[in-house]
């Protein structure tokens, strides 16, 4: 199980105590889905503190076309500065792949 929080939320907690984040993470989750979250193995918490960038390039993806290879620069910087735009630009690229490389 993956959770995100809100910008403002991690902004808010960064340079707080990571057990406590985890504690106010899970609390809150546990409210939504029930007791079992609090049951998990293993948990990390992870702040993302350049999650947007600043200049992103205007493209959805750049394509490197070598000799015996391809070589392709996706990410959330392709056409926008989020999670989505991650998403997207892997999707156009695996799309255009199959175009250009299906038998």
């Amino acid at each position: 199980l993956v959770i995100h929080t809100t910008s403002e939320f991690a902004k808010k907690h960064i340079n707080s105590d990571r057990v406590k984040v985890e504690e106010i993470i899970i609390d809150r989750l546990t409210e939504i889905l029930g007791g079992w979250v609090a049951l998990a193995d293993w948990k990390q918490l992870h702040f993302w503190r350049y999650s947007r960038a600043v200049n992103p390039l205007p493209h959805d993806f750049m394509e490197i076309k070598g000799n015996d290879t391809a070589l392709a620069l996706v990410g959330g910087y392709m056409n926008g500065n989020t999670v989505e735009s991650a998403y997207l630009s892997g999707l156009k690229l695996g799309r255009h792949w199959v175009e250009q490389y299906a038998d």
